[in-house]
């Protein structure tokens, strides 16, 4: 989506205010995914303190990287 933007404005097609509202929205998704993430790891660090158990018995999921590495970049 950015580089659509981007390439768009190098030809002159859309102006740079949409191509600064994509790149906001681009860190921002990141920044909430992250921010999940993070929510995640203390969930399960305070479950892990809890009950004795390490938090990889609460977290069955693989924490991939961040969901706009791909075309929006």
């Amino acid at each position: 989506m950015v580089r659509d933007h981007e390439d768009s404005h190098a030809k002159g097609e859309v102006d740079i205010v949409r191509v600064t509202q994509a790149r906001t929205s681009l860190i921002q998704l990141r920044r909430t995914y992250l921010d999940s993430v993070n929510e995640l790891a203390q969930a399960a660090a305070a479950l892990s303190a809890a009950s004795g158990l390490p938090p990889a018995a609460f977290v069955g999921i693989a924490v991939s990287r961040s969901p706009s590495k791909t075309r929006a970049d």
